[in-house]
């Protein structure tokens, strides 16, 4: 009965074309009621489901709604449940937004929802929302769902969609949706542009508001130069290993580790100074824990005879690699004339993260 007061009381306050009217909110022999405009039409979901929209008539379409949730926003209230379900289209092709049963009064506060409390359709949510920061939900959560709308007119699809809800959520708050031109090739930079920045993973990466993501729409449809632009390659790999440090760190170690042995090899074979070598056992033992880091595959190597077996160097971890590397001395590694000759390696093969 809160919620579905919360819905009257959030709409009845709004008068906006692209809003579906609330008449009269009460209640009648023990029944509560609310009577609404009737819009004869059909919804977004229904016009998905028969095929994506064409890159124009979607971003007109999302431009309008954009609008009508910025009247919303300017009225204290924050939809939360934006979704092409709830976005009806009349006869004359006029969208409305309608079901704020989740909306959240700014002014009120409402205590409806808990921290932790994940309310709306997975595919569609914000990150904020997916993880339960129920606090930390405001304006930013409709310009991402009006993003993921967006995206759904041109693709036929969510961003995110699995097997359960869980999993969906998952992919919400911790993977990169694929590129829309990679499903509908019709979609051109600038309009893919625009979805990706709505889909940020952090808030303040997205559009300010409602009004400035349809600003930014009626530029790209007057053909005028967006404000934002495309997130490069290695934005996206930046942006990927913040998410995953951990993963990000033990990458850059093995980086750093192929490199030392590359030097070293490099070293002993154009004679430099000093006379020490580099061994096939010490580099073998090198690059063989290196591969034992998960999310990681390496070429395989050959070293003759004398590599050890990657059971055999699993007592020894990455860091004490390096530092023993440098600093013990080089004069206890046997010498051996014919190293760089004898150990041969392949490229490194990343596992092929998909970035999209």
């Amino acid at each position: 009965v809160r919620r579905f007061q919360t819905e009257a009381e959030a709409a009845a306050q709004l008068d906006h074309p692209g809003i579906v009217p609330v008449f009269e909110v009460g209640q009648h022999d023990g029944h509560h009621f609310y009577s609404m405009a009737l819009v004869e039409g059909e919804s977004l979901a229904h016009r998905i489901a028969e095929g994506h929209l064409a890159p124009t008539e979607a971003a007109e379409l999302v431009k309008s709604v954009a609008l009508a949730v910025h009247h919303a926003h300017e009225k204290g209230v924050i939809h939360r449940d934006l979704k092409p379900a709830n976005i009806l289209i009349d006869h004359d092709g006029q969208a409305r937004v309608t079901d704020f049963g989740l909306a959240r009064q700014k002014a009120t506060e409402s205590s409806l929802t808990a921290d932790g409390q994940v309310l709306g359709t997975p595919g569609y949510l914000s990150p904020e929302q997916a993880t339960g920061s129920s606090a930390q939900v405001d304006e930013a959560a409709d310009v991402y769902s009006l993003g993921a709308v967006l995206y759904a007119a041109l693709t036929g699809r969510p961003p995110f969609q699995a097997d359960t809800a869980v999993a969906t959520l998952k992919q919400v708050a911790e993977s990169e949706p694929v590129r829309p031109s990679a499903i509908n090739a019709d979609v051109d930079v600038d309009l893919q542009t625009i979805v990706q920045k709505c889909l940020e993973k952090r808030p303040e990466d997205r559009y300010s508001s409602a009004a400035e993501l349809a600003e930014e729409l009626g530029r790209y449809l007057t053909g005028g130069p967006i404000h934002a632009r495309p997130i490069g390659y290695s934005q996206r790999l930046w942006r990927w290993g913040r998410r995953r440090p951990l993963i990000l760190a033990l990458v850059a170690s093995v980086c750093v580790a192929i490199a030392a042995i590359a030097g070293l090899i490099y070293q002993s074979s154009t004679g430099s100074a000093s006379d020490d070598k580099l061994t096939p056992a010490v580099a073998g033992q090198l690059v063989s824990e290196a591969a034992s880091i998960p999310n990681n595959e390496w070429a395989e190597f050959a070293s003759g005879s004398a590599a050890p077996s990657p059971s055999s160097s699993n007592n020894l971890s990455l860091s004490l690699i390096f530092f023993g590397l440098f600093s013990q001395s080089l004069d206890e590694i046997d010498g051996h004339p014919n190293a760089a000759d004898d150990f041969h390696y392949a490229e490194p093969r990343p596992k092929p993260y998909q970035i999209a």
